[in-house]
């Protein structure tokens, strides 16, 4: 894992830090401004989040870590639209999210389709249709 080649990316876009952990999976904490990352976990979460993108976008993701990474990155790029309505729907659908025996598919595409989660993969999907190099270059860092 190349840490310092990811935390030098994220912070081109104002992000603080970033972080690896085994534990926590992929998350933007906004309170502190950091990205948290680790492995891709390709269970069903991860193959429903594929399918998704593909069946919303259009984009076949061809680096799963570098999306992942950038969905995070999504997350900064976009949260001038959240407000606090939103802020509420996404706390409740969030515990389901890292469940899948909790999540059924419908849930699991409401999850997807709130504002702050589409925005994201939205904002993800578009630069990495632009930029496929540093996709490649994220992926090795992983």
């Amino acid at each position: 894992m190349n840490e310092k080649a990811i935390d030098f990316f994220v912070r081109q876009f104002g992000v603080e830090e970033s972080f690896y952990t085994n534990k926590l999976g992929f998350m933007f904490r906004d309170d502190l401004n950091i990205i948290c990352y680790g492995k891709v976990v390709k269970n069903s979460v991860h193959k429903r989040w594929m399918k998704y993108i593909k069946q919303t976008f259009g984009y076949k993701v061809k680096y799963p870590f570098a999306f992942y990474l950038l969905h995070e990155i999504g997350h900064k790029m976009t949260m001038e639209y959240m407000t606090h309505k939103l802020e509420y729907h996404y706390m409740i659908a969030s515990p389901y999210i890292n469940e899948p025996k909790k999540m059924c598919k419908y849930m699991y595409m409401k999850y997807m389709s709130l504002p702050p989660e589409f925005l994201a993969t939205e904002w993800a999907v578009e630069y990495a249709k632009k930029h496929p190099r540093t996709m490649k270059f994220l992926e090795k860092c992983a």
